[in-house]
């Protein structure tokens, strides 16, 4: 069979497509080393037949390359933003915190604590990020108002150390879903 050098490019461009599809959804190509992920439940909050707004208790997790190493989780700063990217509360700061979230090794270690074979791993889930309650009275009041709520997202730029000092900084975003089920 015999290939032209029009359908080798086309080939070629839609595996570039499938493998760049790939690393956005399953982080398998990120040059960052960890990765936070959601616990069970997502980032979001349920109204009550009253009207009371419960915020669901998010637990994350961070997730680890093989071959990273391991590291500390230290903080965190969160932008919440709508359907547009823009701010959903314009002026509204957001928020940071600390964190002590102990991040193991992407490895299996022997008993001496060498390094034997590279393998995914992750921490323990932790809490102490959740939903800002004023974001969330503010994309209720958006739907009750016809808005388009369908897109309102957490930003967090995530601060870790790793065990030899380098600063590691990366955003993710999380997406609030209303109402968690």
């Amino acid at each position: 069979m015999r290939l032209s050098f029009f359908k080798i490019g086309l080939l070629l461009l839609f595996a570039a497509a499938l493998l760049a599809g790939c690393g956005r959804d399953l982080h398998l190509f990120q040059s960052q080393p960890y990765w936070i992920g959601t616990d069970e439940k997502p980032v979001g909050f349920e109204v009550g037949e009253e009207g009371d707004i419960t915020v669901a208790g998010t637990p994350f997790r961070v997730y680890v390359k093989p071959g990273a190493l391991g590291g500390v989780l230290k903080g965190y700063e969160v932008l919440y933003v709508e359907n547009n990217d823009g701010e959903a509360i314009p002026g509204d700061p957001g928020g940071r915190g600390s964190l002590s979230v102990r991040i193991p090794r992407g490895c299996v270690e022997d008993a001496g604590g060498a390094c034997t074979a590279y393998k995914a791993a992750y921490s323990e889930s932790f809490g102490g990020l959740s939903l800002s309650g004023p974001i969330a009275v503010a994309m209720v009041r958006a739907w009750q108002n016809g808005g388009a709520v369908l897109n309102w997202r957490m930003k967090v730029r995530w601060l870790a150390e790793d065990d030899n000092g380098a600063s590691h900084r990366w955003v993710q975003e999380y997406l609030i879903v209303f109402p968690v089920k």
